[in-house]
């Protein structure tokens, strides 16, 4: 089941890497990251995603991501974690027992529902 990654303090980027790196095997549907200021997400690896430019630029005094093993919906960009609606930028590793109640609003992804 997916993984939840993150770091608060001063790391440089290559442990940030490494970091994201171990927690592949976790998820390799899709991936995330988050800074504070960016949100990236693919439906890819996070190997292949760790090229993405604006990684580049994360901010390595914090920042978490994700790694997804997909267990509802689609793998897709919309479906890869970290979700933000508005200030309120989250993961999830889990399962939302009552989404077959919560999926009438709209959304594809069981965590979707919680942010």
């Amino acid at each position: 089941m997916c993984g939840i990654f993150g770091a608060i303090g001063s790391y440089s980027t290559d442990k940030l890497k490494i970091l994201a790196l171990l927690n592949e095997r976790r998820g390799q549907h899709s991936c995330g990251f988050f800074d504070g200021r960016f949100l990236v997400k693919e439906p890819k690896p996070i190997s292949k995603m760790l090229k993405h430019p604006k990684l580049s630029t994360v901010r390595p005094q914090f920042v978490f991501g994700h790694a997804r093993f997909a267990t509802t919906g689609t793998i897709s960009q919309r479906n890869a974690h970290p979700f933000q609606y508005g200030r309120i930028t989250g993961a999830h590793n889990g399962v939302v027992y009552n989404f077959g109640d919560l999926k009438q609003s709209g959304m594809e992804v069981d965590s979707e529902s919680i942010f």
